[in-house]
């Protein structure tokens, strides 16, 4: 609602992801980006922290040949730091599934495009989410999975991992590890990778007033792939609460 009356306003908006609660909502701001022709970023920062961008120009190279196999991660404790713990509020936030699973979600398409199906399990927030989710996706040349939430107890730390099985090589993404970006090529050691100073965070947000500033509509992450990454997100969870594989093609 705020971002719509914010581009009818004349603004350009940067929103906080997830894009909606849902793909009806999210229609609307992507609607009405187009129809006021102002643009909307989103939050998914990690299409901007330096480790997730150093492997995608890894991969992207193709000195280590295709992926085969990739896996994402993310642990949390209890998200208890929100005002009022409004994110534990399932109705609210969409719990960890959309509040944190929801990143590497947008970061497995922003690699590897939209699966053509999935198929998800989860721990029951009894609100209709799920605290902790993990998915397993179709694509035709690689197996791709993810696994995230915060129903860790208070004491465990958080952490966001990767991993990817190239067919000459494999990498890994670990942030309790002090080299956080790891090369495994098929012979010689293993090479951590040099990464550029500054997070997502601080990223995203340079890029948004770089774009307003110039008038450029965002290409790393606007309106409309935020939707897609929040389609396949939903499906995750319908798919988890039914127990069914659920169908994107």
């Amino acid at each position: 609602e705020y971002a719509v009356q914010a581009l009818e306003a004349g603004y350009h908006v940067f929103c906080e992801k997830p894009l909606a609660r849902s793909m009806e909502d999210a229609s609307k701001i992507t609607e009405a980006a187009r129809r006021t022709g102002r643009f909307v970023a989103v939050g998914q920062c990690l299409r901007f922290w330096p480790a997730y961008t150093e492997a995608k120009k890894i991969i992207e190279s193709g000195t280590y040949g295709a992926v085969r196999h990739a896996e994402f991660a993310r642990y949390s404790p209890p998200a208890t730091w929100a005002i009022d713990n409004w994110l534990a509020e399932s109705k609210k936030s969409g719990n960890a599934a959309l509040d944190l699973h929801v990143h590497d979600v947008d970061m497995i398409v922003f690699l590897f495009g939209k699966p053509t199906s999935l198929r998800s399990v989860g721990i029951p927030d009894g609100a209709g989410s799920f605290s902790h989710i993990s998915t397993v996706y179709s694509y035709p040349d690689k197996s791709v999975l993810s696994t995230g939430g915060w129903a860790f107890p208070p004491s465990y730390p958080f952490n966001m991992i990767a991993r990817w099985v190239m067919e000459k090589g494999a990498m890994e993404l670990d942030f309790s590890r002090e080299s956080v970006l790891t090369l495994y090529p098929e012979s010689g050691e293993p090479k951590p990778v040099p990464l550029p100073p500054g997070d997502g965070y601080f990223h995203e947000l340079q890029d948004f007033v770089t774009r307003v500033e110039t008038g450029k509509a965002p290409d790393v992450v606007s309106a409309d792939n935020a939707a897609a990454s929040l389609e396949v997100t939903l499906l995750e969870i319908e798919s988890a609460r039914t127990g069914k594989e659920v169908s994107l093609a």
